[in-house]
């Protein structure tokens, strides 16, 4: 959503919340505490432990005006027609192997290139100022039943342009030029 890190949104149904332990205590949160057990403050505070992120609340109001100024289908086409073309780009690149076909898709394309480490790709593609992530991405079963060590993955959003893609694959290579 564009917005800053560390800060998040639990929604659930009240009765769930008020039956619900919270995960985590400290700060407003606490009604009392007592040597025979604690007490939580009502709804939402029970859930509100430590000091409120202040900055990053506001920041994330301004995230929310932002998408709704574009406009959530005017993101999504602009995506799908960035990603469309940088799915084509590295389909073309000899030794590029795109990682997954889903029929629905976000704005991330997870690859590999023969014989060179996803760690080594992106450190590389750093070097040209191109911005990728390489690693597990939180799925290491995914990976392991694929065989994959780990996947280079470039990801995408409005601020991304269709040259994006052409520039990541002069990077790209580069890069297989380097470990030739």
């Amino acid at each position: 959503m564009y917005g800053p890190t560390g800060l998040g949104i639990l929604y659930a149904k009240k009765k769930w919340l008020e039956e619900l332990p919270p995960y985590q205590g400290g700060g407003g949160m606490i009604g009392e505490v007592k040597k025979e057990g604690i007490t939580y403050g009502d709804l939402p505070n029970k859930y509100e432990a430590g000091t409120m992120q202040t900055a990053q609340v506001i920041a994330f109001d301004e995230s929310i005006k932002f998408l709704n100024k574009i406009g959530i289908e005017n993101i999504s086409k602009h995506e799908n027609e960035v990603l469309m073309y940088g799915e084509e780009i590295l389909r073309k690149n000899n030794s590029v192997k795109l990682i997954g076909n889903p029929k629905k898709k976000g704005g991330v394309l997870s690859f590999t290139i023969d014989g060179i480490h996803p760690h080594d790709i992106a450190t590389i593609l750093d070097e040209d100022g191109v911005a990728i992530r390489a690693g597990h991405h939180c799925c290491q079963i995914l990976h392991d039943k694929l065989g994959l060590s780990a996947t280079a993955r470039a990801s995408l959003g409005i601020y991304n342009t269709k040259e994006d893609f052409d520039i990541l694959d002069k990077a790209i290579n580069k890069t297989k030029k380097i470990f030739k």
